[in-house]
């Protein structure tokens, strides 16, 4: 009867024998001598190993058995038509007794799906029963746009395991155990060039130093039923949160004739994803009461965030602050 020892040696001939109570076992050589360690420190010492410092470290996990440890994009930015490539490094914690396919959906405004990319890892050349407890696998995947895809627009890219045969997506939670989304970042889909205001009714109004109006367009439908106004907006400076635009239509006494309340870019483009220089629109249909009186009304419009209903301060070309911090756009007349 013989035993079977299985261990790790020094150049000086210094053995450390290695047991598998668990089925593995991990030793680190440190201070001149071999220590066992656990397996989340040597699993860590794999993940720092094996994901480059340019990669944005996560810490999600999957079912319980795989981490997503980092990713890298290629690029923050894509415009229509192109595509960004995402690499994912995954760390299994266990051996996985069934094969996942990973799926990367991009996902615009109300839940639109723009793009859908699945499949087995590696390009097809690592299914994840042959991935090994604390190895580090780099993932590469391309993500294309359609070339009819809205702009501007942010992207959120949702990344995840399923189960081909059920589609059953497998359960996230966070590093310290919370169920979480599948959502890992954002790309922001541009024009090819953006927007530049030449209408008829320029403007100038600062809005939390942030937020410039340069100007807007408005037009009667036919048959007078509503009026078409488009906000032309340029981002002066990033905003931390994301804000509504409001357009109201004023009758001579000041009362409420119409309004429209809408996020720019038709809810594709927040303004926490605006970047200095850009400029974005917003569109508004006010729709007039059968009943209203011939004349000349007022437009203003602002934005507010809609957690609490709380105006960006605006500020006239002067410097001089705007009364209920809204700028009067001009007037219109109602036949």
């Amino acid at each position: 009867l013989y035993t079977l020892q299985v261990g790790v040696s020094s150049p000086d001939g210094e053995i450390h024998p290695l047991d598998f109570p668990a089925g593995w076992s991990a030793v680190e050589h440190a201070g001149g001598q071999w220590q066992t360690i656990p397996r989340e420190v040597a699993f860590e010492h794999l993940a720092r190993e094996g994901v480059p410092t340019s990669a944005t470290r996560v810490d999600r996990t999957y079912a319980g058995q795989v981490r997503l440890l980092a990713y890298e994009l290629s690029s923050q930015t894509v415009l229509p038509g192109g595509e960004v490539a995402l690499t994912l490094y995954w760390q299994p914690l266990r051996p996985l007794e069934r094969d996942a396919s990973v799926f990367i959906h991009a996902i615009v405004g109300a839940e639109e799906v723009l793009a859908n990319v699945s499949g087995v890892p590696v390009a097809g050349t690592r299914p994840t029963t042959t991935w090994r407890p604390g190895e580090v696998i780099r993932d590469l995947w391309q993500v294309s746009f359609p070339p009819d895809a809205p702009t501007p627009a942010l992207v959120r890219l949702d990344v995840g395991l399923f189960l081909p045969d059920t589609l059953q997506s497998l359960p996230v939670t966070t590093a310290t155990g919370d169920p979480t989304t599948p959502a890992l970042t954002h790309v922001r889909l541009v024009p090819d060039s953006w927007p530049i205001y030449s209408g008829d009714h320029p403007l100038g109004v600062i809005f939390g130093d942030a937020v410039r109006l340069l100007g807007y367009d408005v037009t009667l439908t036919s048959g007078s039923e509503a009026a078409e106004v488009t906000l032309y907006w340029e981002a002066q400076a990033p905003l931390t949160e994301d804000y509504t635009v409001f357009v109201h239509l004023l009758n001579p006494d000041g009362g409420m004739l119409a309004q429209s309340d809408v996020p720019p870019a038709d809810g594709y483009y927040p303004t926490s994803a605006w970047q200095p220089g850009q400029v974005v629109l917003s569109h508004h249909r006010l729709q007039l009461p059968p009943d209203h009186l011939p004349g000349r009304y007022s437009l203003l419009a602002g934005l507010y965030r809609p957690t609490d209903g709380a105006r960006l301060p605006a500020v006239g070309l002067d410097g001089t602050a705007l009364p209920n911090d809204a700028a009067l756009l001009g007037e219109i007349a109602l036949p």
